[in-house]
């Protein structure tokens, strides 16, 4: 059981351990990894707990064995004394004794194991909640890049775009200049046509 505790303690300070450096170096891909080993840890925290509770659960069935065997040992004891066959009585008293030591060892590991298992449980919801929370932490970090992604490329996009615009704004200005420059060489052609022909009316 103190191996058992061990263990816990070593694994949810790791996962502490693992945690902090992860958000101090602040890669998501790294803290993703961490997460799935923190699950992994907390999966095999949690089929120790369970393996407790059903030593817990075995250590009563045997429990429960002893006494009935006890009690009818018991009754036997009663049984022999009344035929005051001294050999017999000795056998069935050892036989009640050694079933009360036993029951009363069991009765000491049941007690002990079911608050080992008692206090496991609550370390084991402890991690959990640590999982929960680290999760949610990791949600909100993956969060925040995204939005620093979002705004990167919304910054670029707008550069991109305001480059563009000018580009088309610059393109469309020219484009009139030059509209406004052949209008005007055609107009400045018609009108030195009409004057020549004019002069050739004259003449």
């Amino acid at each position: 059981m103190n191996l058992l505790q061990r263990f816990i303690n070593t694994t949810e300070a790791k996962l502490h351990e693992l945690f902090d450096s992860a958000e101090r170096k602040n890669p998501i891909a790294m803290l993703n990894q961490y997460v799935r080993q923190a699950e992994k840890e907390t999966e095999k925290v949690g089929g120790l707990v369970a393996r407790q509770a059903d030593l817990k659960n075995k250590i009563a069935a045997e429990l429960k064995q002893v006494e009935k065997k006890q009690q009818k040992r018991t009754e036997q004891l009663q049984l022999a004394q009344q035929t005051e066959e001294q050999d017999l009585i000795d056998f069935t008293l050892s036989e009640v004794e050694a079933y009360k030591t036993r029951a009363d060892l069991l009765q000491q590991s049941l007690t002990e194991a079911t608050a080992e298992h008692a206090n496991l449980e609550r370390q084991f919801e402890q991690m959990k909640h640590r999982l929960q929370d680290m999760k949610v932490r990791q949600l909100q970090l993956m969060s925040k890049e995204n939005v620093a992604h979002a705004h990167f490329r919304l910054e670029e996009a707008s550069s991109k775009q305001a480059d563009l615009h000018a580009n088309k704004f610059g393109e469309a200005t020219e484009y009139i200049e030059r509209i406004s420059l052949k209008l005007k060489n055609d107009y400045e052609i018609t009108t030195f046509e009409q004057r020549l022909a004019a002069l050739e009316r004259k003449e």
